[in-house]
């Protein structure tokens, strides 16, 4: 979307934004299972629905641990 000139900032600077660190997903979220991805995209025309898709993996493997100390 870059590349074809839909997405991007007139002035040069990124088109979007990923954050997935351990800033937006503390270790009591991820040991729940949870992970947050803040995105963030600039629009260089009127958009009324942007849709993303996400994919996950079958290999994919969730452990679960306790974060109550002991």
């Amino acid at each position: 979307m870059e590349q074809q000139g839909m997405i991007g900032a007139v002035n040069g600077g990124p088109a979007f934004t990923v954050q997935i660190d351990d800033k937006n997903n503390p270790d009591e979220s991820v040991a729940l299972g949870y992970l947050q991805a803040d995105v963030k995209v600039v629009y260089l025309s009127v958009i009324e629905k942007f849709l993303i898709n996400v994919e996950g993996g079958p290999s994919v493997r969730i452990e679960r641990r306790s974060t109550q100390s002991q």
